[in-house]
């Protein structure tokens, strides 16, 4: 993973366009108001790819909550042996 140089980082600064505060801008990240919260939230397509998508989306969540609540009950979160690593 490549990180932005220092000039890449440096912020340039434009006018809110709800409120008119000065406010930084920077290449890798959104921009938004501190002042009256514009953008704070950006807009995000409602569509993600179609129905696939969405639900290779909700598939993803619920298999990522599932680990989640497993990793929790957890006793222990030392490595342990698998059927996988003995047969490997």
């Amino acid at each position: 993973m490549t990180h932005p140089n220092q000039a890449d980082t440096a912020a340039e600064m434009q006018d809110c366009p709800k409120c008119a505060a000065s406010i930084p801008t920077f290449k890798y990240y959104p921009t938004w108001c501190d002042q009256c919260s514009w953008n704070l939230k950006p807009h995000t397509p409602d569509d993600a790819g179609g129905r696939f998508a969405r639900l290779y989306t909700r598939i993803g969540a619920k298999f990522s909550r599932s680990l989640f609540e497993k990793t929790v009950r957890s006793a222990s979160l030392q490595p342990r042996w698998t059927a996988s690593k003995l047969l490997a």
